[in-house]
């Protein structure tokens, strides 16, 4: 079956009150949002960066096999420190028949991005169960918080980034706090490039409402408070405080305060939250209709399945087959009896997500290009890949504090063509669906999307 097919797939026929139709997939649903084609949002830079590899002989479909490995090669050394960046300039473009300005040229371009995680600060309020950057914070004392100065670093990459999300490592409303430059100051610096087309979205656990001072709020399309449960209980287990109501007060604030266009709430779900799959849909509809009822259509939830960077450790939080039949089922009978529920949850959640599980799909491909196009600003300042490598020193490509785009550029081609290494494959990938999609893209088996889909709102 091709990775396409996924997107066909029915859920039986029980389940059909829930599950979004052809007339339900409206711009702005969240069945809409999640379109494999998304993946290829970034088409224009995909396209550029695949001209600049090929160039310097990069590129392993258009490479001789002999010519690919010796410059793969001269990247390595660079990265290990065997030669220093002029050096591993002036052979690539010895080796390529290139002017040396040129490739010069050609790797600043390279440090581009589409999409960017931004990280300010690796403090954190709660203690939250698999998350990804707890092992990072293990043994840091204290914390570590992006110097304010370093945000409008961003600005020297070669374009702006199309998509930014603040969110973890830590909780970003934290960013400063005591401090004379504090979250809203970083929001509102992140507004200049809001101002040049890139849409900025935050991710928070919801604790803390933040000062609304700037109006940072206006220039941010999207947030999404992270709950992950239903009833007190679950949400001490899984995140270590009770602090549910605070939470579900500080979303409404995000609805009745700011004019943010998109408002949601996401469910990581696992084997320990599981039960409050459908309790959860039923209690964020009824809170914000009992509450804000004019404001619902700004609301949306995202559910997701809590996986492990390390796809091997995913069983000790997968779901069973008996408890997604038996979630997807009291939502069933829940929207039954209620058609507005009905309309909210076939419009407005990916509530059957739930049907696939914690499984991780293995997919190949060729080239690491979700890392091409995108990658994460720690609060370290370091710039990693993806979430995957967090903890692995050997994958940071550079550092935001201190940009320098050629170096970026280098060890980005590094990284993107490691695949079916020890180190980084397609059976630990947790990206192989983008990068499989991506690489269709390329060889011409994936349409890019319309111009109406060409920036998704949740990034790449």
């Amino acid at each position: 079956m091709s990775v396409y097919d996924l997107e066909q797939i029915r859920l039986p026929l029980q389940y059909g009150s829930i599950e979004p139709d052809a007339r339900d997939r409206n711009e702005s649903s969240l069945e809409k949002a999640r379109d494999p084609k998304k993946v290829t949002a970034h088409a224009c830079l995909l396209d550029r960066q695949e001209k600049i590899a090929q160039k310097l002989g990069l590129l392993p479909t258009k490479t001789d096999p002999t010519a690919l490995a010796q410059n793969k090669q001269t990247l390595a050394d660079f990265h290990s420190g065997r030669i220093d960046r002029t050096a591993t300039i002036e052979r690539l473009a010895t080796d390529n028949r290139l002017p040396i300005e040129v490739a010069l040229g050609m790797l600043a371009q390279f440090a581009e991005y589409g999409h960017l995680e931004l990280h300010l600060t690796d403090v954190c309020n709660l203690n939250c169960q698999g998350c990804t950057y707890a092992v990072a914070r293990v043994g840091a004392a204290p914390a570590d918080v992006l110097p304010f100065d370093s945000i409008a670093n961003l600005g020297n990459l070669p374009n702006a980034p199309k998509s930014i999300v603040v969110v973890g490592g830590g909780e970003p409303t934290l960013y400063g706090k005591g401090q004379s430059r504090q979250f809203h100051d970083a929001m509102n610096t992140l507004a200049t490039f809001a101002r040049r087309g890139t849409r900025i979205g935050l991710i928070t656990n919801g604790v803390i409402f933040p000062e609304l001072d700037g109006g940072w709020q206006e220039h941010v399309r999207w947030v999404r408070v992270s709950i992950d449960a239903a009833k007190p209980a679950t949400y001490c287990t899984f995140r270590g405080r009770d602090k549910l109501p605070i939470v579900f007060n500080n979303f409404l604030k995000y609805l009745l305060r700011t004019r943010i266009k998109q408002v949601g709430v996401s469910f990581l779900y696992s084997n320990g939250n599981v039960d409050d799959y459908s309790d959860f849909v039923c209690k964020v509809y009824h809170l914000v209709v009992g509450s804000c009822p004019t404001e619902l259509p700004r609301v949306n939830i995202q559910f997701r399945p809590l996986r492990c960077a390390d796809p091997k450790d995913n069983q000790k939080f997968a779901v069973s087959k008996e408890q997604i039949n038996r979630q997807l089922q009291k939502l069933t009978q829940a929207c039954e009896g209620d058609q507005a529920l009905r309309a909210f949850v076939r419009r407005q959640t990916n509530a059957t997500a739930l049907w696939g599980g914690n499984e991780h799909p293995l997919l190949r491909f060729s080239a690491c290009r979700y890392s091409s196009v995108a990658g994460i600003v720690r609060a370290s300042g370091k710039i990693i890949p993806c979430f995957c490598k967090v903890g692995a020193a050997g994958f940071v490509v550079g550092d935001l504090r201190a940009l320098d785009l050629p170096a970026l550029g280098l060890r980005k081609l590094l990284i993107r063509s490691i695949v079916s290494e020890s180190e980084c494959s397609p059976e630990t990938c947790r990206m192989s669906f983008i990068n499989k999609v991506v690489e269709d893209y390329h060889e011409d088996k994936v349409v890019p999307p319309g111009l109406g889909e060409l920036i998704s709102e949740q990034g790449i």
